[in-house]
């Protein structure tokens, strides 16, 4: 197969396997800063005179889900849409959604966290089993203030997070529309899955004193 038949032209669709890489790199890289985001907005958020303390594996999962499904919601179908016709080459349209990205990531994950909360009580025993729904729908009223609270305090961290979403978004975006069919099928998903499970081992194990900065 020549190079021209390898490339993509403009009028051309992405392939099945193409859209499938697009698609679930870009969510994944997404879910991995989701997650990212709350470990350092907690470590930002210690009281004062307490020296920074990474959460334990527990609270790490279960607040950090939160952050992950906020991220979720907005990059797979956005990512998903994209793939169906000819992913943005400029920077431009990067710059914005990830802009988007992260001004909207800590509204959704303030609004995810109460949920977390009652998860994070139920396993810890102090709650039933039985009484996990009901401590759900309550959650579910106090979001709106907690989004507001969290957003107030998280913004420069979400900002961060949504410059490097956004510049990952244009890495994917190009490694997609390479010429090279293997590059544009599998390079896709190794740069998202570097670059995601480095902010995730950087959130879990860096200094928490450095990470601190974040916010």
């Amino acid at each position: 197969m020549n190079r021209t038949s390898q490339s993509i032209p403009r009028a051309r669709r992405l392939t099945r396997g193409q859209r499938t890489a697009y698609a679930s790199s870009v969510t994944f890289l997404a879910t991995c800063l989701g997650f990212t985001a709350v470990l350092i907005s907690f470590l930002v958020g210690t009281v004062p005179r307490l020296e920074p303390a990474h959460l334990e594996f527990a609270p790490s999962v279960i607040f950090g889900a939160a952050g992950a499904l906020a991220a979720i919601a907005m990059a797979a179908p956005v990512s998903y849409m994209l793939g169906k016709g000819r992913p943005p080459r400029n920077w431009q349209v990067c710059f914005v959604w990830g802009l988007a990205f992260g001004l909207l990531l800590p509204v959704i994950t303030g609004a995810l966290l109460p949920s977390s909360v009652v998860v994070m009580d139920w396993n810890r025993d102090l709650i039933p089993a039985g009484g996990v729904p009901s401590e759900l729908l309550s959650a579910q009223f106090r979001a709106p203030l907690n989004s507001f609270v969290y957003t107030s305090l998280n913004i420069t961290t979400g900002l961060i997070f949504g410059a490097v979403f956004g510049l990952g978004f244009w890495v994917i975006n190009r490694l997609t529309l390479a010429a090279n069919l293997a590059v544009s099928r599998y390079g896709p998903w190794i740069f998202a899955f570097t670059l995601g499970a480095t902010a995730v081992s950087l959130a879990s194990y860096g200094p928490p004193d450095a990470l601190t900065r974040l916010g």
